[in-house]
């Protein structure tokens, strides 16, 4: 069944809540999500597992892990606290773009959208992943390709995942992840008085999900990737981010806390960049933080909120979205 035209332009569970099918005809449950073992030293064997339907409320997990960092506040966040947060924030937005894929698929027929798929590690303590296909450049001309828990950094590789020819690993080291609740930003504190909590780590995660996001319409709709140095790969991911925190701001499918969006800007203000001469470009932390608002709250040019093309419109322009 196709969309109506009232659905158009309309944000990513907006479709939701104003009656419309999502589903494309024959599409399977959203299933896209799948947990890698963390000691592997290779992509996954096994393909991705189905998810359950998306729940009409908030995910008991999410409601579970809230709560616990709630009670250690004065404390560390425990590894199995941070693993179910990174699964509740993960499986969330798998469940919503999914849902976008299969939307874009009835309103635009013509083209090759699917169902997207990514594998994702979270690094344990003892035992280090290990992918040749990630790289990560820790000093000049030298490449880091094994990375412990408590790595500083959660990243997306274009990497075979088990899912057929499929690329898209998501890693996340947890130990260090868990740190992000203090205000410690990879190592970056966050600016004196501003927010900290849970979805510091939250809008990292949407973050390198936006990366998978961006590399799936790239190769299912044959659109020119953003070439690697320039900071709209990023500002992209950052604004995808943004369209994750607008739908779990509607409450249907997770929800928000008061001060979760506080917390999100504050991360993305310390990982701006600093040097305006960086060899990675990510964007100052005004640029992060505006692509992250333009996601969730609408762009100057649609003020329409958690709009996906209102980010591709501004950060990838050459896709003639």
């Amino acid at each position: 069944m196709r969309l109506q035209g009232l659905c158009v332009g309309l944000s990513l569970l907006a479709l939701l809540a104003a009656g419309c099918t999502v589903r494309a005809e024959g599409a399977r449950a959203p299933s896209t999500a799948v947990a890698a073992p963390s000691n592997e030293a290779s992509p996954p064997a096994e393909g991705p597992t189905d998810l359950p339907p998306t729940p009409t409320s908030t995910p008991p997990s999410l409601d579970r892990v809230e709560a616990a960092v709630s009670q250690n506040e004065s404390g560390p966040v425990t590894d199995q606290a941070t693993t179910d947060y990174v699964w509740a924030i993960i499986n969330n937005a798998d469940r919503l773009w999914s849902k976008w894929f299969a939307a874009m698929k009835q309103l635009e027929p013509t083209k090759s959208y699917r169902e997207p798929y990514v594998s994702v590690v979270t690094v344990q303590p003892g035992t280090p992943y290990t992918n040749e296909r990630c790289k990560v450049e820790v000093a000049p001309g030298v490449y880091q390709t094994t990375f412990d828990s408590a790595f500083r950094n959660a990243m997306y590789c274009y990497a075979p995942n088990g899912h057929g020819d499929d690329r898209g690993v998501v890693v996340v080291p947890v130990q260090a992840l868990q740190k992000l609740w203090s205000g410690d930003i990879y190592g970056r504190p966050v600016a004196a008085g501003a927010a900290i909590g849970d979805y510091a780590a939250g809008v990292v995660l949407a973050h390198e999900f936006g990366h998978h996001i961006a590399d799936e319409l790239s190769v299912q709709l044959g659109v020119k990737a953003i070439p690697n140095g320039d900071k709209n790969n990023e500002l992209l991911a950052d604004c995808f981010a943004g369209v994750h925190a607008h739908a779990l701001s509607l409450g249907t499918d997770g929800r928000l806390d008061p001060g979760d969006i506080d917390e999100a800007l504050a991360a993305l203000e310390a990982l701006g960049d600093k040097n305006p001469t960086s060899t990675d470009p990510h964007g100052n932390p005004a640029e992060r933080q505006n692509a992250f608002k333009i996601g969730l709250y609408g762009s100057e040019a649609n003020k329409v909120p958690g709009y996906p093309h209102n980010c591709l419109k501004a950060f990838w322009p050459e896709g003639n979205w």
